[in-house]
């Protein structure tokens, strides 16, 4: 069975705070901006901007300073790995497939959204099964 996935939607990349991590990539790659700079949701307590280098889309973020922000996923990440890319999202016409066959090879899934199994949307595979 083939699996349809398209172009790059974006890399992830946390760090323990936004705006130095930003500036790295404005001195390195000199990037396009405006899509979403220093960005904060309130419910996973974290900030983040979206910036392009090329066509590739590159999301910084960064957990919210401030209680709380350890106990969801950016904080876990962050308190866990440090510095470090989080994630690759791609493209594609098939979630409902791809779903199926990571959930058949063993591979923990996690979808935000109000399907267990999905047929859009986002799904991320669990990091202890990715790594």
């Amino acid at each position: 069975m083939s699996l349809n996935i398209g172009k790059m939607f974006h890399i992830v990349h946390v760090s323990e705070a936004l705006r130095p991590l930003d500036a790295w990539y404005d001195d390195v790659f000199v990037p396009r901006r405006g899509i979403m700079d220093n960005n904060y949701l309130a419910h996973e307590m974290r900030e983040g901007s979206l910036l392009a280098i090329g066509d590739t889309v590159i999301e910084t973020m960064a957990p919210h300073p401030g209680p709380g922000s350890e106990m969801l996923p950016v904080g876990k990440f962050f308190a866990r790995f440090g510095r470090h890319l989080h994630s690759l999202a791609w493209y594609t016409d098939d979630v409902g497939s791809i779903w199926e066959r990571l959930v058949d090879q063993g591979i923990r899934v996690i979808h935000y959204g109000p399907a267990d199994r999905p047929v859009e949307g986002d799904i991320y595979t669990h990091p202890k099964d990715t790594l």
